[in-house]
């Protein structure tokens, strides 16, 4: 695991498996291969997350400056808390738990066929509901 004060990027990486940011000033996590556990808190300069196919739980809080969230092909679990430039979700096929609190610009949410194993969603404080998501 690692734990990191990181300057600006993080970038093609493929011994990080676990990754902590804790008032970071990262702008960019990308090409980390190995990477399923993402924990990001107060990193708000974070604007962007990809290339990290293997990841499978993220939790981010107060990333202001974040448009996107992980597009992962095995992310399970995610958690996006206090992201208010947040406007889309990224690709999640095998998503099982997604909340998501705090992000105002957020307007749209996965149609329910892109989400199939979609189990609990918690959304609240976005510019959209969960209504619909779990069919």
């Amino acid at each position: 695991m690692a734990s990191l004060p990181a300057d600006k990027v993080i970038v093609n990486d493929d011994e990080v498996e676990e990754l902590i940011l804790v008032r970071s000033s990262v702008v960019m996590i990308a090409g980390l291969w190995k990477l399923y556990k993402l924990r990001a808190w107060e990193n708000r300069r974070l604007a962007a997350i990809f290339d990290c196919p293997s990841l499978e739980t993220c939790v981010i809080e107060r990333a202001h400056r974040l448009l996107e969230s992980p597009d992962s092909p095995k992310l399970k679990s995610l958690t996006l808390k206090s992201c208010w430039r947040l406007q889309r979700l990224g690709r999640m096929p095998l998503i099982e738990r997604l909340v998501i609190h705090d992000c105002p610009l957020l307007v749209s949410l996965p149609d329910r066929e892109e989400v199939p194993l979609l189990r609990e969603v918690m959304i609240t404080g976005c510019g959209v509901s969960s209504d619909g998501i779990l069919g």
